[in-house]
């Protein structure tokens, strides 16, 4: 290929040779000069290919590499007869070829520690599902396999190892798309597909991956991770999901009474707070602050919808009530004695709950007495404002201030508080107390 594209070169540089001669600098370089100009850049090309290939080679054979893995792992917990075990060698094997490319690896990259092929990958002993799913990355979509153990989400393909401990959320980016799965699926199977980002924290360090599956695979992780939150049903067989959550995942909510005490606004007035809605949650804030004035420090119709702005717009070291409506009329929010900031991991302290206003009026403070590490408070990115964790947000937009989501919290133990899991943002507000 090289000699080549080094003789036809060589012909087309022959007959351009008048027209070079009379552009600019080339004019200047003599006909040795540019043959040697174009045979490196032939070289240069020939490594490229080299390393395409060669990339393209080492790829094909860890997919069958893995393959080999999955088919003997199923195949033994199948108890499949002896002999069935030969076919697995009828997979195509890649034979590795010397190359005198070096290839620089990635410094500090920690994955899954797979093992031979006799001994198997250590990523699955008890191995509790696994699912097709796509990973979203920098635009692009990959295939991938999702494997859930009792400790563990592994993404085998990316090499994203998800711990119990580690563990912080899944929340919704998309909604279901109501298209069908029918490369990977059943015949039988019409479930659409989402887009979800799962959340956790590997040395204090936030991580997520963003990944399409479909809906069955979301119900199976949603029960996983309840299990690791300790919401177990006794009368399921071991290695199977529960057929639906335990209720006992919930907190009892506390009423909001509308009393003699209320949030006194200064300023321009609220789109959202009614005075029985200030009556409501003058009972449950902190009765220091409560007694301050508040101002709006932030609302989507006025200035904007950018989660930047408010950002940008918060008053340092000042509380906050932010309040959501959505397009189905459920008013709901949170409040915090921390102001919201981009942070590298969670923040915020125990003073935290969330409440619904409408159509209920109910509070769910901090469960303290969680037998898991239960502080996950704020989360706050350019990309994302959330609250809580352990399982699902209590409460998630996006940068657009558009779109949301709201499940089941372990950090609150509270339900859904808007009116439905994902929700379009109808208006927004930040409430702080003034300096």
């Amino acid at each position: 290929l090289c000699n080549h594209l080094h003789h036809r070169s060589l012909l087309i540089l022959g007959r351009s040779w008048p027209a070079i001669g009379n552009m600019g600098d080339a004019s200047s370089l003599t006909y040795d000069q540019l043959k040697a100009l174009l045979e490196d850049t032939q070289a240069s090309l020939a490594a490229s290919f080299a390393r395409i290939e060669a990339y393209r080679v080492q790829n094909r054979l860890i997919r069958n590499e893995l393959s080999l893995l999955r088919n003997q792992v199923h195949g033994a917990a199948a108890g499949q007869p002896a002999g069935a075990a030969d076919n697995l060698n009828k997979i195509e094997r890649i034979p590795s070829t010397p190359c005198s490319i070096a290839f620089p690896q990635e410094k500090n990259a920690v994955g899954p520690n797979y093992t031979n092929v006799n001994s198997g990958p250590t990523y699955v002993t008890d191995v509790l599902g696994e699912h097709t799913v796509t990973i979203l990355s920098g635009g692009r979509k990959a295939p991938a396999s999702l494997i859930v153990t009792k400790d563990f989400i592994d993404f085998v393909e990316s090499k994203a190892r998800v711990s119990s401990h580690d563990f912080v959320g899944i929340t919704t980016l998309k909604g279901s798309t109501g298209s069908t799965d029918t490369a990977n699926a059943p015949s039988t199977s019409n479930e659409g597909k989402g887009t979800w980002q799962i959340l956790w924290n590997k040395d204090n360090i936030p991580q997520r991956l963003v990944f399409e599956a479909s809906q069955a695979t979301r119900t199976n992780l949603h029960k996983h991770t309840e299990r690791w939150l300790g919401v177990d049903d006794p009368e399921a067989a071991d290695g199977e999901y529960p057929v639906s959550g335990d209720p006992g995942d919930l907190a009892p909510p506390k009423n909001l009474v509308i009393g003699d005490a209320a949030l006194q606004l200064v300023g321009e007035p609220s789109q959202l707070l009614s005075a029985d809605h200030l009556h409501a949650l003058g009972s449950a804030i902190p009765p220091l602050e409560r007694m301050r004035p508040w101002s709006l420090s932030y609302s989507t119709s006025k200035h904007g919808i950018s989660l930047s702005t408010l950002y940008r717009r918060m008053v340092s070291n000042m509380p906050t009530v932010l309040v959501i409506k959505d397009n189905a009329g459920y008013l709901f929010g949170c409040y915090t004695p921390d102001p919201w900031r981009v942070a590298p991991r969670f923040y915020g302290r125990g003073e935290t709950f969330v409440f619904q206003l409408e159509p209920h009026r109910v509070m769910y403070p901090w469960r303290s007495m969680s037998n898991v590490k239960n502080d996950f408070f704020q989360y706050a990115t350019p990309d994302c404002l959330a609250l809580g964790g352990l399982g699902h947000f209590a409460i998630h937009v996006d940068s657009e201030l558009l779109q949301g989501s709201s499940g089941t919290c372990g950090t609150f133990g509270s339900p859904c508080l808007a009116g439905s899991e994902e929700f379009k943002v109808n208006v927004l507000e930040v409430w702080q107390t003034a300096q």
